[in-house]
């Protein structure tokens, strides 16, 4: 039940994600800013509910996918500070008292923080889902069903990483220079989403390697 709980919590926050990303001049920021104290929140419950991870960093030995885990949840979070931290300096309407309003590095930080941000929750929920993807698998169990399977895995791959590389994600995480493209929200969401299901396939191909390696040694030593 707690396990349902927390994955509903990284679906929500990923929506939120979404939502806030798509944020256009024109629109406003007081409610960019309240969505963004609500995902803060959500973030700050999602660590309650997980305060035992924090005991058992130092304890236990780290494999692969331990080290793949832990890094991304302390890339997140370090990532969630600076997009916190960020937003109240540069957000005068919600946070008055902020007094590097409209600070150009501050800015800089939130796209920064917003963008690899947004990749970690991807991943961090695909880590989680890795299950389910695993189980429609091995449902696929004859040779057509596989196939089909197959198929739909690279296609969805292939569509995410190239929703991915077509968006602004690319720039924003390295701050690049973009064009003045038009931007349309249904395609946007279709884009995101497949960028969504892109990372829950390359998370399943991740750690399909890391357990192939892991079997390797393990023979190796035998």
């Amino acid at each position: 039940m707690k396990k349902k709980i927390r994955i509903s919590i990284d679906v929500l926050m990923y929506l939120i994600f979404i939502y806030m990303m798509s944020y256009q001049p024109g629109r406003g920021l007081v409610a960019h800013g309240v969505m963004g104290c609500v995902l803060f929140a959500l973030f700050i419950l999602h660590h309650v509910l997980n305060w035992r991870w924090y005991k058992s960093i130092p304890k236990g030995t780290y494999a692969p996918t331990r080290i793949l885990f832990n890094g991304i949840d302390i890339l997140l979070l370090i990532c969630m500070l600076l997009m916190a931290g960020s937003s109240i300096m540069i957000s005068g309407e919600i946070f008055e008292f902020s007094p590097l309003y409209g600070s150009r590095v501050a800015k800089n930080i939130h796209i920064l923080a917003t963008a690899w941000g947004f990749m970690l929750v991807l991943f961090h929920l695909a880590f989680h889902l890795n299950g389910l993807v695993e189980k429609v698998q091995k449902k696929a169990s004859g040779k057509l069903s596989a196939v089909f399977f197959w198929i739909g895995f690279i296609l969805f791959l292939g569509a995410g990483t190239y929703a991915f590389a077509a968006s602004n994600l690319p720039n924003h995480m390295f701050l690049l220079s973009k064009g003045s493209a038009p931007f349309e929200l249904w395609t946007y969401y279709v884009n995101y989403s497949l960028i969504a299901i892109s990372a829950c396939l390359w998370m399943n191909l991740i750690l399909k390697l890391l357990k192939k390696k892991k079997t390797g040694r393990l023979l190796k030593n035998c």
